[in-house]
């Protein structure tokens, strides 16, 4: 009897490594795609969503033929990557990266209005820094890209956009939602009422765990 085999998918700012293992750990297969970001200005990173799903696509395909018997799928990917999809889960605009610093203003100014650095860490859990507060990066989009804003549908992480493209469902994980700035880790699986409304963002935006 053949074991049942596990697949990993490791998404990172470089490239997307796939590994096929037995329940033993024991390493089946593996498969790699190089990827490329971009930079239009000096500290903005950009990731081409279509590029990791095309990537992931290819790997899977190389490194399947044959096999049979998978029983799980597990993702690890750079986080976190913001994405904004629209209705049917495609893309609007480039995903963004922890690596982008574009706002940081944001993420001092929704600061300021929590209370302080202090404050506001001792409420979410996480220093405010624009990697670990992916909401300042919603803001931004927000308000300088309105249209990118108002065709946007579903706010998520890397991990959102290629399971959902794999399995047809959409969410987002508690680990990766933990550096958005709108969960508080002691409340993991929920957002934060308080963060949401500060930011002004409906509900209906947001992907449930």
């Amino acid at each position: 009897m053949k074991k049942p085999l596990l697949i990993g998918i490791d998404a990172g700012t470089s490239s997307v490594k796939i590994c096929i293992f037995n329940i033993n750990g024991e390493l089946v297969r593996q498969g790699e795609v190089k990827i490329a970001f971009s930079s239009p200005r000096p500290g903005w990173i950009e990731l081409d969503l279509k590029q990791y799903w095309d990537a992931t696509c290819r790997v899977l395909r190389e490194i399947t033929t044959d096999l049979t018997g998978f029983a799980g799928l597990g993702f690890s990917v750079t986080s976190p990557t913001t994405v904004f999809l629209d209705d049917e889960g495609l893309p609007v605009r480039p995903a963004i990266p922890y690596l982008d610093i574009r706002s940081k203003e944001d993420v001092e100014e929704l600061v300021k209005y929590w209370g302080g650095e202090e404050d506001f860490q001792s409420h979410v859990g996480n220093k405010p820094i624009p990697s670990t507060y992916s909401a300042g990066i919603v803001r931004w989009i927000m308000r300088e890209e309105n249209n990118s804003w108002n065709r946007t549908k579903k706010v998520g992480f890397l991990n959102t956009f290629l399971c959902g493209q794999l399995k047809g469902e959409w969410a987002v994980d508690p680990t990766v939602a933990s550096f958005s700035g709108l969960v508080r880790l002691a409340e993991p699986f929920k957002w934060s009422d308080e963060l949401r409304e500060l930011l002004g963002i409906h509900p209906r935006n947001f992907l449930q765990f």
